[in-house]
């Protein structure tokens, strides 16, 4: 959120600072025609990053005034053993041996 201002004040110093030089340089020797366009576009990015700036800001804003969410209620279900897979397997009394015939 601050890197949006301090880039906001960086174009902007960086624009104001090129159209005034273009500004003070009557003659027009030491910019070529396209410097202004290069002046606007620094104002046209700062102006973008101090809207950013502001839109975050504003965000942050309504979010810390709003109450936090209620929390849903905790449903009680109903327990199935024949789905539990966490719980240890349950000895059965014939250690293993078949329960077939002979």
């Amino acid at each position: 959120m601050r890197m949006n201002l301090m880039l906001a004040v960086f174009w902007l110093f960086a624009s104001v600072t090129l159209l005034v030089m273009i500004y003070v340089d009557k003659e027009g020797q030491h910019f070529n025609k396209s410097a202004p366009w290069f002046g606007a576009l620094g104002l046209v990015l700062a102006a973008y990053n101090f809207a950013r700036w502001w839109a975050a800001r504003s965000a942050a804003k309504a979010r810390a005034a709003q109450p936090p969410p209620e929390r849903r209620p905790v449903e009680r279900r109903e327990y199935h053993p024949e789905f539990d897979f966490n719980r240890p397997e349950e000895p059965n009394g014939n250690n293993g041996a078949s329960t077939g015939g002979s």
